[in-house]
């Protein structure tokens, strides 16, 4: 049957017709490159992503101390170690293989090809550099600071031979040794010299702060007493007691050395008290009062082990010559090791002690070296 009614006529006729106007429309919105609004979607999903990584990766900031001083030391996650100390040198003439790095990373540094994106830093970390610029280095050698404090004028030498061979210190020094039970760690090595070593202000600085405790050890510590440990059994005698000893041997790392051993140690309990009976007045006395000294008498050791060790083959090292006061032949007075946070950079003592040792370790008799006279010894080779 045939619609007659002339709107559905109509609305069939449309439906007939093609609709090009909406076809071609598509079709060109496919083949235009995006809009600009199309195109900042996409970059913000991927390229501004990797844009705002590279920005803030060039950001990065080390900050490096160094002899007082703060300086910062850009990198990005391609920079290498080796870029860092690069740097430094820049900033203080300390070349790089003589830079010694604390801080950055724990344990020991990564080799210098190391890029800094595998070390896992912080933004704005700090560490300390440790080094001695070059043109600075023989001065610093030749001629070593020494403390206000130390002791042993020349002029006080017969007075302290005076204390050391009056009856009453002597007796207190037996009374002290009969006192004292010597508990080894390792046992003594048949044929070996015997070095003792002070610890505060010879070997560690005890009064400064710094923020690891390889700036307070002495520099070159561990390799001297590498050195010294092949022909020397090492002593410690230090006038503390045993739990700050123990403590401070462990943190740097000596009791626990693979590359030398610890023959025993000593504390304050084994240092007896001398007096000076003559009421003899140094120079910066201010009274007349007897004074009273803790002293570290050899006589301790040689009489513990007779066999082993003796006047002859024992050197005792330490920044205060009054503590071998009663035995000043055997004594090597060594610059005392203070304000480590400046002084470490510098600091050659135990290069130069360990040469010494070296040069003297057949010496027959120990007594007959001029102690006080090594470190002139030691410079002398090098002319």
């Amino acid at each position: 049957m045939t619609d007659t009614n002339p709107q559905n006529k109509e609305a069939a006729a449309e439906e007939s017709t093609p609709q090009p106007t909406q076809e071609p429309k598509h079709e060109k919105i496919a083949e235009e490159p995006p809009t600009t609004e199309s195109s900042s979607s996409s970059s913000s999903s991927s390229i501004a992503p990797l844009e705002a990584e590279e920005e803030e990766e060039e950001s990065f900031t080390l900050i490096c101390k160094y002899g007082g001083q703060c300086f910062p030391i850009p990198y990005t996650a391609r920079s290498t170690v080796l870029d860092v100390k690069t740097q430094i040198k820049a900033f203080t003439n300390v070349l790089p293989d003589r830079q010694k790095i604390v801080g950055l990373t724990k344990g020991k540094l990564a080799p210098d090809d190391t890029q800094l994106c595998k070390l896992g830093l912080k933004k704005d970390q700090r560490f300390m550099m440790i080094g001695t610029p070059e043109d600075q280095i023989p001065q610093k050698i030749i001629m070593p600071e020494f403390s206000e404090d130390d002791e042993g004028y020349q002029e006080d030498a017969e007075n302290d031979r005076a204390i050391a061979v009056h009856a009453q210190n002597i007796a207190k020094v037996q009374t002290k040794i009969l006192k004292t039970e010597v508990i080894l760690i390792n046992p003594p090595r048949k044929g070996k010299r015997l070095l003792v070593l002070d610890i505060d202000y010879t070997i560690f600085d005890c009064k400064s702060t710094a923020e690891t405790i390889h700036v307070l050890k002495r520099p070159y510590l561990d390799n001297f007493l590498t050195l010294a440990y092949k022909y020397y059994d090492l002593v410690f005698w230090s006038q503390t007691s045993w739990r700050w000893i123990e403590a401070k041997l462990t943190e740097m790392g000596i009791l626990l050395s693979s590359n030398f051993k610890v023959t025993f140690v000593l504390d304050k309990t084994s240092m007896p008290t001398v007096e000076d009976c003559g009421n003899y007045k140094r120079k910066r006395d201010t009274t007349q009062e007897t004074k009273k000294y803790q002293i570290k008498p050899l006589q301790l050791i040689w009489d513990k082990f007779p066999d082993l060790y003796t006047n002859k083959n024992t050197i005792h090292v330490d920044d205060l010559s009054r503590n071998f006061l009663m035995n000043q032949e055997n004594g090597l007075k060594i610059s005392a090791y203070k304000n480590a946070p400046t002084s470490h950079a510098s600091d050659r003592e135990l290069l130069l002690l360990g040469t010494y040792l070296l040069t003297v370790k057949d010496c027959v008799d120990f007594r007959t070296l001029k102690l006080a006279k090594w470190r002139e010894h030691v410079l002398n080779l090098t002319k």
